[in-house]
């Protein structure tokens, strides 16, 4: 008898922003609604990375050290 995959339920998770396991509080501003295949998907690829780690990480290793065209799209994404 073959057994049924059982589906995940895309419902939403809190995710902290800067981890707890790395300092991170329980307080809004460090709390992100997310679905929870998504989160998994974040925890799979980045672990416990802060958010600086990780664009160290890109712009080091994917971007060869382009930070300028980072802080650009962020200028024009979040600064107008």
């Amino acid at each position: 008898m073959k057994k049924k995959k059982k589906k995940l339920r895309n419902h939403q998770s809190r995710h902290h922003i800067i981890p707890s396991s790395r300092g991170g509080d329980s307080g809004l501003e460090n709390i992100a609604k997310v679905q929870s295949k998504g989160h998994q998907f974040y925890h799979a690829l980045f672990s416990n990375q802060t958010p600086d780690e990780i664009v160290d990480y890109l712009v080091n290793t994917y971007w060869n050290g382009q930070w300028d065209h980072v802080k650009r799209a962020y200028d024009h994404r979040y600064r107008k």
